[in-house]
């Protein structure tokens, strides 16, 4: 009678183990695999933003580098000049009074500036700075300064007013709003572009 309850019992026990089993095996051990997939995917920890120098570094417009009369100076090279403003916003030439006195000028509004050059020659003949140019001059003088620092650093001009400063021997000419600063044209010492012959002597 034992042998025949052992015979009952036993394959009801294996069924139930088989069962639990595969409960087991298809239930449990995926989710448990899913949930370890949910924390492999967890993004980690976003990286510290850059400090506010570093943004401001990114930032800094390169025109402010530009320094009249260093690193950007009449005389210079034309391809160096080039180089240093990258592509410009318009290239134009202006008729002079003979053909050999023709010249061409490269407007880069982004920085500020206009330089011109003669045909037929490879060096800067002038530097114009416009009012949005945002670097500054050789002495450290800036577009929106008042004329009395523009006298302490370059002395007194030959002439002057509440529109123009002009240091013809240095080729220097300040253009003004009463006594500020707007606008700037430097020439190369015994320069024939036309620009020139217009601003007077």
């Amino acid at each position: 009678m034992r042998q025949n309850f052992l015979q009952g019992v036993l394959p009801l026990n294996i069924g139930k183990l088989i069962l639990v089993a595969i409960f087991i095996f298809f239930v449990v051990v995926p989710l448990s695999a899913e949930e370890k997939g949910d924390e492999q995917a967890t993004p980690s920890a976003p990286s510290s933003p850059p400090s506010a120098s570093k943004k401001a570094e990114a930032k800094k417009p390169k025109e402010e580098g530009l320094v009249i009369g260093k690193n950007l100076a009449v005389g210079m090279p034309l391809q160096k000049a080039y180089n240093l403003l990258g592509t410009p916003d318009a290239v134009l030439v202006a008729r002079g009074l003979a053909p050999e006195y023709d010249s061409v000028f490269v407007n880069y509004k982004e920085a500020g500036v206009v330089v011109y050059s003669l045909t037929g020659r490879t060096v800067v003949e002038e530097i114009e700075a416009l009012p949005t140019f945002k670097g500054a001059f050789d002495k450290g003088l800036k577009l929106g300064d008042n004329i009395s620092k523009l006298i302490s650093l370059y002395g007194v001009p030959e002439e002057f007013n509440d529109k123009i400063a002009r240091y013809p021997d240095k080729g220097m000419f300040f253009f003004l709003k009463g006594e500020t600063l707007v606008s700037a044209k430097w020439f190369l010492k015994g320069s024939k572009i036309f620009d020139r012959e217009l601003i007077g002597q």
